[in-house]
């Protein structure tokens, strides 16, 4: 897995349009250059450039002054003084704690030089240690929210079993014949259930999500079809594990992570509406 991803492959990652980008960018995602050197807000790389010309540019004066023939040495301190005022303020620029935080940046009113900063940043390159960290604090910001208000939500919600017998009516005479996993179909729904606050989340997020908390030693149990399942992530799949005493009856479930986040999620949450509406 690559140490950094690209401002255009994180729109898709994080399923925002390219101004919300600078959001991100604001609460503390570097954007790196292709160097993978830090990029600095417009602001302090104007004035550095700005300094750094001047510097360029009195160093040359210097030059002409000492070839002509007649000069002053006034001329030459004064131009030398300043010189080195502009050569200190340079360092002190470059070395001011802080000056990549684009934390306090806004986007200019005129709409071509804001499209001109979207641009370099999605150009940029964006470290994923930064990125995964930024995901996961974004979430338990959610969880710890919605945990506050999970009471009022509770009356939106259908019961589990409700939905369960929704799911076991497929396949039966006269029902529709199964295409997923239902016990882990049930345990993504129960899942979105107790985490409310995860509604208009995209599909990679919840994924995300429930692959970082649901694991072996902490799975989503359900009941389904008379059995028992522990659901969880493990290695690149989600597993369902029948209870010991229905092994012989009910087969364990198997599915790769990529179905589940590209298709499972998508199916619960119809199936979350569909029973809310009825």
């Amino acid at each position: 897995m690559s140490k950094f991803i690209s401002g255009q492959n994180l729109l898709t990652r994080l399923d925002i349009p390219p101004f919300e980008l600078l959001r991100y960018v604001k609460k503390g995602l570097q954007p790196i250059d292709r160097y993978s050197k830090p990029i600095l807000p417009p602001a302090i790389s104007s004035k550095l450039d700005r300094l750094k010309f001047d510097c360029k540019q009195l160093k040359m004066d210097i030059g002409m002054l000492s070839e002509k023939r007649f000069q002053t040495e006034d001329e030459k301190r004064w131009l030398q003084m300043k010189l080195k005022r502009f050569e200190n303020d340079k360092k002190e620029l470059e070395q001011l704690e802080g000056k990549y935080s684009w934390e306090d940046y806004e986007l200019p009113e005129e709409v071509k030089f804001a499209e001109r900063v979207i641009d370099s940043l999605l150009n940029a390159y964006y470290n994923m240690g930064e990125v995964e960290a930024i995901e996961k604090a974004t979430l338990e910001l959610s969880i710890n929210s919605e945990i506050e208000s999970v009471s009022n939500q509770k009356e939106k919600i259908a019961p589990l079993e409700n939905i369960s017998e929704y799911l076991s009516k497929a396949g039966k005479k006269g029902g529709e014949k199964p295409k997923k996993n239902q016990p882990i179909l049930l345990a993504i729904i129960k899942y979105l259930q107790d985490h409310p606050k995860l509604e208009g989340k995209t599909n990679f997020q919840i994924g995300e999500s429930f692959k970082r908390n649901v694991c072996k030693e902490a799975p989503i149990i359900v009941n389904f079809a008379g059995c028992e399942w522990d659901v969880y992530f493990a290695d690149k799949y989600i597993e369902a594990i029948a209870d010991a005493t229905n092994k012989k009856k009910h087969k364990d479930k198997l599915i790769s992570y990529a179905t589940f986040r590209n298709s499972y999620i998508s199916e619960a949450k119809k199936i979350i509406k569909n029973t809310q509406d009825t």
